[in-house]
């Protein structure tokens, strides 16, 4: 056994560079050094695996470039049906607008038209109340103060919708000057209790 060590010790210290990476290809078969990724076993199965794997990985490589494509399609195929229920939803509010200013118009239209009536009714009760001052017939306090706060809804409509009327201020102002006579006079007709 002797002569078998010489003969390796030679060899190596001939060859040594040779023999420095023959030392390293038999420690990495067992050792994985951090510093020098040398471990020919996991290598091997890499390649070994690669090597089964590799119609698969193609075939992987195909499925992926065709859904991509296939995604692209509905993509666009979305985004034009996104576009058509967005212009159909811009028509619907656009038609939606239009319906609903005609029933707000309608319902001004409505408001308004009692706001004449409520007007027409106040303007008569002032008219016929001043006709009757006029004709010297006694109001009771109540009877004033009643007119007086029918004046303030039918100025506030006025304000509203802006409307004149001169008629019907003179005659509110001579009623305004016969409710003052009647409490410097205490000239009232008599409630009935």
């Amino acid at each position: 056994m002797g002569e078998i060590t010489k003969t390796v010790g030679q060899w190596i210290v001939n060859n040594f560079g040779w023999s420095v990476i023959l030392a390293l290809f038999l420690f990495s078969l067992f050792f994985e050094f951090s510093k020098i990724k040398l471990n020919p076993i996991s290598a091997l199965c890499r390649r070994i695996g690669n090597a089964f794997t590799s119609g698969l990985k193609k075939y992987i490589d195909e499925l992926k470039a065709d859904t991509n494509k296939q995604i692209a399609a509905l993509d666009e195929k979305t985004i034009k049906k996104l576009d058509e229920i967005q212009m159909g939803s811009n028509e619907n509010c656009h038609k939606m607008q239009e319906k609903l200013n005609e029933v707000e118009w309608k319902l001004l239209n409505v408001e308004e038209r009692q706001d004449l009536q409520a007007a027409s009714r106040i303007k008569s009760h002032v008219f016929n109340f001043a006709k009757e001052c006029y004709a010297g017939v006694l109001h009771t306090r109540g009877d004033f103060e009643n007119l007086i706060n029918e004046n303030k809804e039918y100025e506030k409509l006025v304000a509203k919708h802006g409307w004149e009327n001169d008629v019907y201020k003179s005659e509110y102002e001579y009623i305004n000057r016969v409710y003052q006579k009647c409490k410097d006079e205490h000239k009232f007709q008599p409630t009935d209790i």
